[in-house]
């Protein structure tokens, strides 16, 4: 008798682009833990903000492992605080704030959570989902019916957020489960790679390149070739089928 278990592969790469000085990317991969953080606020600013929220769920994995998506939530909570504290006890620093879209992948279920406008997407079947929603004003008119998704695309103001981590005490994280299949792919980004690849050269990229360190290089590769106007960040995470056979008593 054999029963299916879920084994999964991830990768990372991060770029500075074409345009910026400096990278104020960052991301983490810390099985069961994968995130990924856009900072804002001037380049030491951005950098360090981007930082302390991927050092504060570095700091939270070991003990996800055996939580749940309110404890990834609380950990998203707690790299604010330490944000708000960094920009308090310096003033280089003060005005510093980071998107964060993290992903805790227990068994089947993968817990996202979420501030900002980096994205996740599970690409499944060769069709893409993206399935956190832009905490960005231009997201925000085109929900509102307001502005067309293809003016959204080309705004000049497309960057400019409404929520993110370090701005406010309290922060409000929009969280979603999604229950994942053998063939998923689940890739968190910044928004350096969706403002310069649409969601259907992303999906051609994540269909067209099967190994996984090779599918992050190459997104990376096209939002360069497409102007690079920011940093570019891509985490992916491959749900992949094992066959495991019991023992015959």
């Amino acid at each position: 008798m054999s029963t299916t278990a879920l084994a999964l592969v991830a990768a990372a790469a991060t770029d500075v682009g074409r345009v910026r000085r400096g990278n104020e990317d960052a991301y983490l991969v810390a099985p069961p833990v994968y995130a990924i953080a856009d900072g804002m606020g001037g380049h030491r600013g951005g950098a360090e903000a981007a930082g302390l929220a991927m050092q504060t769920l570095a700091s939270r994995a070991p003990d996800l492992v055996s939580a749940d998506g309110e404890a990834l939530v609380e950990a998203l909570v707690d790299a604010n605080r330490a944000i708000l504290l960094a920009a308090d006890e310096d003033d280089a620093l003060r005005g510093m704030a980071t998107t964060c879209t993290a992903a805790l992948v227990r068994g089947r279920v993968a817990c996202i959570a979420h501030v900002g406008d980096s994205r996740a997407y599970l690409l499944r079947g060769g069709r893409l989902a993206q399935l956190t929603d832009d905490h960005s004003v231009v997201a925000q008119l085109v929900r509102q019916g307001q502005l067309s998704p293809e003016a959204a695309a080309v705004h000049p103001g497309r960057s400019v957020v409404y929520r993110a981590l370090g701005t406010e005490p309290d922060v409000q994280v929009d969280t979603r489960e999604v229950v994942l299949d053998a063939g998923d792919r689940l890739l968190l980004c910044s928004d350096g790679l969706s403002n310069m690849l649409a969601d259907g050269e992303i999906a051609a990229v994540l269909r067209e390149v099967a190994e996984t360190g090779l599918a992050v290089e190459a997104l990376v590769a096209r939002a360069n070739e497409a102007g690079g106007a920011d940093n570019i960040t891509a985490v992916l995470v491959d749900v992949q089928g094992e066959t495991q056979r019991e023992a015959v008593p």
